[in-house]
């Protein structure tokens, strides 16, 4: 998506900009907290009630949320507010589309971050971005249902409930968050 000119500054997706201020900002360092915490606490009640799981995907996983939220941390500090959005909307988006693959594909609980992503993309973004989400998200569970209908799948690792809860439970109370600030 190419940049817009106004007034000689760049505006559109990719221009280094923050989207509304202090605000923006703030948002930003909430959502960094929320996933960090997150996912530290997924990774420690899959330690404690899966330890067999931790070297899977299901322990690597959020790993990587906790390095990609320490990256957009730091680039929020170097005043990089749309790059931090960018990391943190399009990171979330590739985890929950990879981890879903290896997790029992349309069944994985990971699709279940789609709808906060776009709305957030929407959002913090532009709408155009919101919708390129959409249909990205969409034609990866047409290719889900595709390879699973094949049996082409592995297996998906059992998760355990108390597990399956936290991200549901996560995911609602960062879709309340969302409401929050938009309401």
């Amino acid at each position: 998506m190419a940049a817009v000119e106004s007034g000689g500054k760049a505006q559109g997706v990719w221009a280094e900009r923050s989207l509304l201020g202090t605000e923006d900002r703030l948002f930003q360092r909430i959502a960094i907290r929320f996933l960090l915490g997150g996912s530290m606490g997924f990774f420690a009640i899959l330690a404690l009630t899966s330890p067999e799981h931790t070297g899977t995907v299901l322990g690597q996983g959020p790993l990587y949320l906790a390095l990609m939220t320490a990256i957009a941390w730091n680039l929020l500090r170097q005043g990089k507010d749309r790059a931090a959005g960018l990391l943190l909307i399009l990171g979330i988006w590739a985890y929950a589309t990879i981890v879903s693959f290896f997790d029992g594909g349309l069944s994985s609980v990971n699709l279940y971050f789609y709808p906060p992503i776009i709305v957030l993309a929407a959002w913090r973004l532009c709408i155009r971005f919101g919708h390129l989400l959409t249909g990205a998200s969409a034609a990866v569970c047409i290719v889900l249902y595709l390879v699973e209908a094949k049996g082409m799948l592995p297996a998906a690792p059992p998760l355990p409930p108390l597990l399956r809860l936290l991200v549901e439970i996560a995911i609602f109370a960062f879709c309340g968050i969302v409401v929050r600030a938009l309401v």
